[in-house]
């Protein structure tokens, strides 16, 4: 399941890409996007459902660029962040409440993330 997030407003970041690449300011936000990747994870994990712990160590985080994902490799996962009631697939019928933790985990640590990119912007002198 993946989750995308789009943030608006960031013109600043686009007019300075090239110089964002030509500088160390590159090399910043890459290692912020890891520390935000580890903060994401952090917080979708400790909301993520637990049965037997196995679905919530299965949640991963990949960083690409300036991009964080936080995603499962499972299935169901979207059936446990937005619920599911009806038969599926195989004739089973559900009626599974959600349980958020990719949405929270997103409202929680999305604007520290967003602010902090600002800043690292901001503090260009093009």
């Amino acid at each position: 399941m993946n989750i995308d997030i789009s943030v608006y407003g960031l013109d600043e970041l686009r007019a300075k890409w090239q110089y964002i690449t030509k500088t160390g300011a590159r090399k910043e936000l890459q290692a912020l996007a890891q520390e935000f990747s580890a903060k994401l994870l952090a917080s979708v994990r400790s909301r993520a459902p637990v049965a037997t712990g196995g679905y919530r160590s299965r949640l991963n985080a990949e960083v690409s660029g300036f991009r964080v994902e936080v995603g499962s490799p499972d299935p169901y996962a979207a059936r446990l962040e937005f619920g599911f009631v009806g038969v599926d697939s195989l004739g089973r019928h559900y009626a599974q409440p959600p349980h958020p933790h990719f949405i929270p985990g997103v409202a929680e640590v999305g604007p520290e993330y967003t602010q902090a990119i600002m800043n690292i912007v901001k503090g260009l002198a093009v």
